[in-house]
């Protein structure tokens, strides 16, 4: 039960995540939202380990191919849109990206490890962003409003999601060794 209500949250988390866009808009921010997405996805990844974590991340990204409006801007994309929407390699790096931030995570104890951690999921994710997104305008453009404008936003989001996943694992040792 304590699992599914974390894979819930993650799941909810993320999609609420999306529609928070606090960093500077990029030029194509239509295309690259800067968003809280990442933050939740991989914070919870890194908290529920890489099984659970990819496990949220698929039932997420299914939701927004069937219909719900989970992604950016309460959008949803069926399989077909998907394939033309100009940012889609970001949501498939969040596969590989959840996986990495759950399994690294698992073996991370210390705050600059977690840093870590996010910094990988987050650089995972660029990887199959970036160029997917060249592939619908160029790689100057994408480089640029796909990664370069993308990074300050990235870099708070590394730092949160690494003291939020510290703070929480303080806690639940603090809540374990007083039981």
């Amino acid at each position: 039960m304590q699992m599914m209500l974390g894979v819930l949250l993650m799941i909810v988390a993320t999609a609420l995540g999306a529609q928070v866009e606090p960093f500077l808009a990029t030029p194509l921010a239509n295309s690259v939202p800067g968003t809280l997405q990442t933050l939740a996805l991989l914070t919870g990844s890194a908290l529920l380990g890489p099984t659970k974590g990819v496990f949220a991340t698929v039932i997420y990204l299914t939701l927004g191919m069937v219909g719900l409006p989970v992604f950016s801007d309460w959008a949803s994309y069926s399989l077909t849109e998907l394939v033309e929407y100009p940012s889609a390699g970001y949501l498939v790096g969040f596969l590989p990206g959840s996986a990495l931030a759950g399994a690294l995570a698992a073996r991370s104890q210390r705050l600059p490890a977690l840093l870590g951690v996010m910094l990988a999921g987050h650089l995972m994710i660029l990887l199959f962003g970036v160029p997917i997104f060249a592939a619908s305008i160029n790689w100057e453009t994408a480089l640029d409003a796909g990664m370069v404008q993308l990074l300050p936003g990235m870099a708070i989001k590394t730092l949160l999601g690494a003291l939020i996943i510290y703070r929480v694992r303080v806690s639940r040792r603090a809540s374990t060794s007083t039981s």
